[in-house]
């Protein structure tokens, strides 16, 4: 079970979840965020977007990084079975 979800062990506060906090903040940190809420929400979708763009380049670099690894260790036994099947 994840962390936000368990029950408090104070059994006089409610638990929540994660989803519940994001959708419904304290009155305070809203009235603080006031206009900018928006702004920053649409900041933090595209830094999420930069980095996921990122993570999948980075994936397809290792992916592409084993293959070539396997390719040129495929290329050295088949050139050293030859060696041997010539001597």
């Amino acid at each position: 079970m994840p962390l936000w979800n368990r029950k408090s062990k104070n059994a006089e506060e409610p638990s929540t979840t994660m989803s519940e906090d994001i959708q419904n903040p304290p009155a305070d940190e809203s009235s603080k965020a006031g206009g900018n809420s928006n702004a920053e929400i649409e900041n933090l979708r595209s830094e999420k977007n930069a980095l996921y763009e990122k993570l999948a380049r980075a994936q397809a670099d290792f992916q592409n990084s084993r293959k070539r690894l396997e390719a040129d260790l495929e290329a050295r036994v088949q050139y050293q079975l030859s060696k041997l099947i010539e001597s």
